[in-house]
């Protein structure tokens, strides 16, 4: 038995699922969204950070890293300091920009390059933050523009 709704019922019911529409299509990534994504390959616990400035903060993040990581394995890194960020051992990192896009991170970054440091959980615990600044004791750094994003998909890959 096929039952014919009225046009007018069909529109009342759109006026209740447009809005939830309009909530989907705003949380869903903006058509051309990129995704920075950083593949550990190693099986080392590591921390990273995005800085548009070419050095690390001169105050340590990890005053309090004890009270994040009492035991990083399944650990949820979201509740740490806002630019340092947990990555497991083989885990494939979506990085955050904590708000809005990418694109205006790097708009707002002098240059228009962003910084990537990516450090050994285990270092950060063990060596003073003063000597891994000033010794440039981080694993590796990335110097980062839209353009050297886009020519390798948004992947970073680290090192083993």
């Amino acid at each position: 038995m096929k039952i014919n709704y009225p046009i007018s019922n069909w529109l009342n019911r759109g006026k209740d699922i447009f809005p939830l529409f309009l909530l989907c299509l705003y949380s869903c990534d903006p058509p051309g969204d990129r995704r920075l994504v950083y593949v550990n390959e190693s099986d080392k616990y590591l921390l990273y950070h995005i800085d548009p400035h070419d050095a690390l903060p001169q105050e340590s993040p990890f005053s309090d890293i004890r009270k994040y990581y009492k035991d990083p394995i399944g650990k949820d890194s979201s509740d740490v300091h806002s630019y340092f960020r947990l990555i497991k051992p083989y885990e494939k990192k979506v990085m955050s920009t904590g708000t809005g896009l990418w694109d205006g991170r790097f708009l707002r970054s002098p240059n228009g390059r962003l910084h990537l440091y990516v450090m050994d959980f285990d270092l950060v615990e063990r060596v003073p933050w003063d000597s891994i600044r000033e010794n440039k004791l981080y694993k590796a750094k990335y110097t980062l523009t839209l353009d050297s994003l886009q020519k390798v998909g948004w992947l970073v890959k680290g090192q083993k």
